[in-house]
């Protein structure tokens, strides 16, 4: 049986498959229990489980969650196997930076399953429209369950829309992939010449210690350079800065600064100019 885009309330029980049948949900929201028993197959993908329900295979099922939300991680009873290959939502993504993204990749067995085991997974992307794939990471052979599966270093790629695929591979030569829809944004927020500032740059980008903000100014004048990460939380600001004609260098450091992307303004007479920096460790 497949189903797509429908919603299940809980009124009449839970959700799910039994016997030896098969059930591939895609779109599904659901507010109770999606669960596999008996020797039924579940494929439950880009769904969400919602309210107090939860995903999980009992008996000798096997259930596969792809790129769904899920308030617990899917649960493997006695002798069935659940399945779990989730991308999840990545917060802002830029160009030319280095792009942390989290997931899940693993193969759970119940206490007495013969079900298969979990091998490895890969993450790949492409930029929307394009047939082919590039690796992000080689083959990894360990699990990984809400933690980050990649540092996507996106240098020299081009700002747009981008698929990212999470392939999930077992023992028995099976593969899911779970594929996640993502945008990439200019680096450069906005380099508009500023009255008499232009020429905003930051360096090393991306940076795990000091780095250096520059600038040219055709006047000796007054400039504000502000910090803040990409929630608009201020990290530094300095006031008054009497840039000179020319090229101007201040240097900044990391010091407190978590890893993620963070955002330079530099402000002359009211108007602003910005550029992202990008912090590793």
């Amino acid at each position: 049986m497949y189903g797509n885009s429908y919603v299940v309330d809980g009124s009449g029980g839970y959700h799910w498959s039994s016997d030896t049948s098969t059930i591939v949900a895609n779109g599904a929201t659901v507010t109770s229990y999606v669960r596999s028993e008996k020797s039924s197959l579940f494929i439950f993908g880009y769904s969400t489980v919602g309210g107090t329900g939860i995903a999980e295979a009992i008996d000798n099922s096997l259930l596969i969650v792809v790129q769904s939300t899920v308030p617990v991680d899917p649960q493997a009873l006695s002798g069935s196997d659940a399945w779990f290959d989730n991308i999840n939502q990545p917060g802002n993504l830029f160009a030319d930076s280095i792009a942390p993204i989290n997931g899940s990749a693993w193969i759970h067995r119940g206490p007495t399953s013969n079900w298969m085991y979990f091998k490895n997974w890969q993450l790949f992307y492409q930029l929307n429209g394009d047939t082919g794939w590039t690796p992000v990471t080689s083959i990894d052979t360990n699990e990984v369950s809400n933690s980050l599966l990649a540092n996507w270093n996106t240098h020299g790629l081009t700002s747009g829309t981008y698929l990212l695929d999470l392939r999930l591979a077992d023992t028995w030569g099976n593969k899911v992939d779970a594929i996640k829809q993502v945008t990439l944004l200019p680096l450069i927020l906005g380099v508009n010449e500023i009255n008499n500032i232009s020429n905003l740059n930051i360096y090393p980008n991306p940076t795990n210690g000091s780095f250096a903000v520059s600038f040219m100014s055709g006047n000796a004048e007054e400039v504000e350079i502000e910090l803040t990460d990409i929630s608009g939380k201020q990290l530094y600001l300095s006031k008054s800065i009497i840039s000179e004609k020319g090229k101007n260098t201040i240097t900044l450091n990391t010091v407190g600064m978590a890893p993620g992307t963070y955002i330079c303004t530099i402000t002359d007479k009211g108007n602003k100019a910005q550029k992202l920096i990008e912090v590793v460790k």
